[in-house]
């Protein structure tokens, strides 16, 4: 006779301490300002759409103001 109740709990226990270790990741980053303005990815209530419309933004003030651009790496892949 095998018994998986062990291997059951095993399951709920991990994504409660998931959850538990998000929030405090979470609550660490926002009180010590480890993350940039910038960082828009991962991160709730601001979208990777809204960090590629800031980025169209900045670069299109740059460039009415006749300032240089020197370079733009920016990955698209994922923002959708």
């Amino acid at each position: 006779m095998i018994h998986y109740r062990s291997i059951l709990f095993l399951t709920a226990f991990s994504k409660v301490f998931e959850k538990a270790m998000h929030s405090r990741l979470n609550q660490h980053l926002h009180s010590n300002t480890v993350l940039v303005p910038e960082q828009h990815a991962f991160r709730q209530g601001i979208s990777t759409e809204y960090g590629a419309f800031r980025l169209t933004e900045s670069v299109l003030s740059s460039v009415h103001q006749k300032q240089h651009v020197g370079g733009i790496f920016y990955d698209l892949a994922e923002a959708v």
